[in-house]
């Protein structure tokens, strides 16, 4: 048994030990279930995640007597009658219902025939492989076997669509094995995205409690290391055992996924994790300065960064950023690219919102482990570097990971090229190729860019990426009417399926806004304020000249709209913690709601209210804040920058009602913000319950908690009396 697992198990057991001595309580009987040694307790995973620990069933049969896995994917293995002398009988793949959500996951193929005449390359990967912001109508198997027959390989050639969404390294593993029922000539793997995500690289029972214990005993940096090293054990083992076999078989091409560089950005209100001691607070201040030092183009930022990252040991992603910004503003492209890879990198710990993406480390070992499996790589992060001249961006990625149009045919070029030779075509560069490629229909275009920046907003991207998106998707006047109806849509109070909005939407039928994930959003998910997207949309449609009889100004109709949907009126309070209110999926605050209550994770929670301005406005707000650290100064309410008047913090739960003057509110949106102290609780405390989360395989979140708010409403105040400023009301 290795040291730090053994080391694990004997604190473990000492703890059991102890807790059974003094009366053996539900602490006791947690480390029993964790150690398997009680009921109900989970079993422990065999081997690293991500590996072919044991062979899938069907694949077992397969090798045991030869017969076909009874299912590929969402394809049925369905037999087909021969003769009346039973002869000529055959087989498919045939695509079949599955659980809600999961079809749309795969390529909108009704059956996989049995290979005929033609050469067969299978495309297996993730989401980026399967075209996400152009599915179904632009996809990169599409485009790769337009370009492979467009080089006239001999007896022609088929690309079979394997990609799934949300693809694992596990899934990988089982689905690259069943596809060898196929009959492939080649396969071509793109994928990678999904493989270091928290706590994908862990299972469960006495694993869990070993990572709770390495959490407990090492911090968040060690937390990031351990984690960190299961993901390369699981590349490592995935090529082993899984991909090499099939090397060994047919040309393997492994497509290493690049990233947006450029462009985007973490969302960074919340970063830095618990750290021990006061080095949270400590942290914070730094970051205020370097912030500060960053916008004033001072030198010190730089400095400021580095103190930081010596506080954090690179578990956040300001102080990586900061310094990418000064080596950007100097003209040292090649390090502000490292840089800008250690800051999206920088978060492997985050168990809930962490963005997909190959990390450096993990594209290091993926190298290693391809040449020792004998598969052929294509890299595509130089590929795109040499396309965008420095470091890659929008012209190549639609989000994060997933590409564009552009994107993807230099992808499926740089395939099609190393493809070509082993399927005894003549061989082809991929700038010739290149100019080959398929491309999307100009109105397909648009909604992706319209998909894109419903993606970003909802990310927590800034306005000018989302507003870039929106004047793309403006374009085509089709999507520009869709535009306007999700503004309707998200704005009105009505829920989603009565809205005549929504109905015009869901005709669209196979559109890849109907299907991707930022859509179904839109149906199926609460609705956001979205304050930078509508505002973008608004103005984008604005500068085409978009303007409906009676329009003089669309973000003057969103106003109204607005006013009258989720305007505060004298019968209708607010309640601004309603999810809606959230400025993005990407903050934590509205994660576990209404379980838990409204946890602040940044200095600043900030809330819109839509008012006409012409009365005050009375709040009421009960709080807390502080590990039992008593009662704190320093915190503050604000309407539109102007503080109403001190905050003072307690460690209990607390009520406190301000009003706000009519002269303080503007007609329209209006942000209400709780700045909170300075004071965090105690470090060592928050990680402990945190793993004890992780023990339990609950939701856990490694961010220190500035506050909580249990209560927080607005209503119309004409004719109070501002005297009642700040005023406690009760205190529990």
């Amino acid at each position: 048994m290795f040291g730090p697992v053994r080391s694990a198990l004997e604190a473990l057991a000492e703890e059991l030990a102890g807790e059974l001595l003094q009366g053996a309580g539900a602490r006791a009987f947690e480390l029993m279930q964790c150690l398997g040694c009680a009921p109900g307790a989970f079993a422990a995973t065999a081997g690293p995640p991500g590996a072919a620990n044991a062979p899938h069933a069907a694949h077992a049969a397969h090798a045991a007597d030869t017969t076909l896995p009874p299912r590929i994917g969402v394809w049925e293995l369905v037999s087909l009658p021969g003769d009346a002398a039973g002869e000529g009988a055959s087989h498919r793949y045939q695509r079949v219902a599955a659980s809600p959500g999961t079809l749309d996951a795969w390529a909108d193929v009704p059956a996989i025939e049995r290979k005929g005449s033609r050469r067969r390359v299978i495309l297996v990967g993730e989401s980026v492989a399967r075209g996400f912001f152009y599915d179904p109508c632009y996809t990169p198997a599409q485009v790769l076997e337009a370009l492979l027959a467009s080089a006239a390989v001999p007896g022609g050639v088929e690309v079979v669509d394997l990609a799934r969404t949300a693809l694992t390294a596990q899934g990988l593993a089982e689905l690259a094995g069943s596809c060898m029922a196929l009959e492939p000539d080649a396969l071509v793997i793109f994928a990678g995205n999904n493989w270091n995500i928290a706590p994908q690289v862990f299972g469960e029972g006495v694993e869990r409690a070993l990572v709770a214990s390495v959490l407990r005993r090492q911090g968040v940096a060690g937390f990031s290391r351990f984690l960190a090293g299961r993901t390369a054990d699981g590349i490592e083992a995935l090529f082993r055992t899984a991909l090499a076999p099939l090397a060994g078989k047919l040309p393997v091409c492994f497509l290493v996924p690049g990233s947006n560089l450029a462009d985007w950005r973490p969302q960074l209100a919340a970063d830095v994790p618990l750290l021990p001691a006061d080095g949270t607070e400590r942290w914070l201040r730094l970051r205020s300065e370097a912030c500060d030092a960053l916008a004033a183009g001072r030198p010190e930022a730089a400095t400021l960064a580095r103190r930081m990252l010596e506080l954090d040991a690179g578990t956040a992603a300001t102080a990586w950023s900061i310094l990418a910004a000064v080596a950007r503003r100097e003209g040292r492209v090649e390090e502000a690219r490292d840089l800008l890879e250690r800051a999206r990198d920088a978060r492997n710990w985050d168990s809930v919102l962490r963005v997909p993406g190959l990390s450096a480390g993990d594209r290091q070992v993926l190298r290693r482990s391809a040449l020792a499996a004998g598969i052929e790589l294509i890299e595509l992060p130089e590929l795109f570097e040499q396309a965008a001249g420095g470091l890659p961006g929008r012209d190549l990625f639609l989000d994060y990971c997933h590409l564009s149009a552009h994107g993807i045919r230099i992808a499926m070029a740089a395939a099609a090229e190393r493809l070509l030779p082993a399927l005894g075509a003549s061989p082809a560069c991929r700038e010739e190729l290149l100019t080959r490629a398929l491309q999307p229909a100009a109105e397909l275009e648009a909604e992706a860019h319209f998909a894109a920046a419903i993606h970003n907003a909802h990310w927590g991207q800034g306005g000018e990426i989302v507003g870039h998106h929106c004047r793309l998707a403006a374009g085509s006047p089709q999507v520009a009417r869709i535009m306007r109806d999700y503004v309707d849509l998200q704005v009105g109070h009505a829920p989603s399926w009565a809205s005549v909005a929504a109905e015009r939407l869901s005709a669209r039928g196979a559109s890849p806004l109907a299907r991707l994930a930022p859509w179904r959003e839109l149906f199926f998910e609460d609705k956001l304020f979205d304050a930078i997207l509508l505002d973008a949309v608004a103005a984008a449609l604005e500068e085409r000249g978009d303007l409906e009889p009676g329009d003089f100004s669309l973000r003057a109709r969103l106003l109204d709209l607005r006013l009258a949907e989720r305007g505060l009126e004298p019968a209708r309070g607010v309640d601004l913690l309603d999810p809606y209110n959230l400025p993005s999926h990407a903050v934590r605050e509205g994660l576990w709601y209404p379980q838990h209550f409204f946890r602040a994770y940044a200095d600043v929670s900030r809330f819109p209210l839509v008012a006409n301005g012409a009365a005050p406005v009375a709040f009421e707000l009960t709080l807390r804040q502080g590990g039992g650290a008593g009662d704190a100064d320093g915190g503050a309410l604000l309407v539109n920058g102007i503080a109403l008047g001190p905050l003072p913090m307690s460690d209990r739960w607390t009520t406190r009602r301000f009003l706000a003057p009519a002269a303080s509110l503007r007609p329209g949106v209006n942000w209400i913000e709780v700045r909170w102290p300075p004071r965090l609780p105690p470090a060592a405390a928050a990680l402990d319950d945190q793993a004890r989360r992780i023990e339990q395989g609950r939701p856990y979140c490694l961010l220190p908690v500035r506050g909580e708010i249990h209560t927080f409403t607005a209503v119309l105040a004409d004719g109070r009396d501002p005297g009642d400023q700040g005023a406690e009301r009760a205190a529990a």
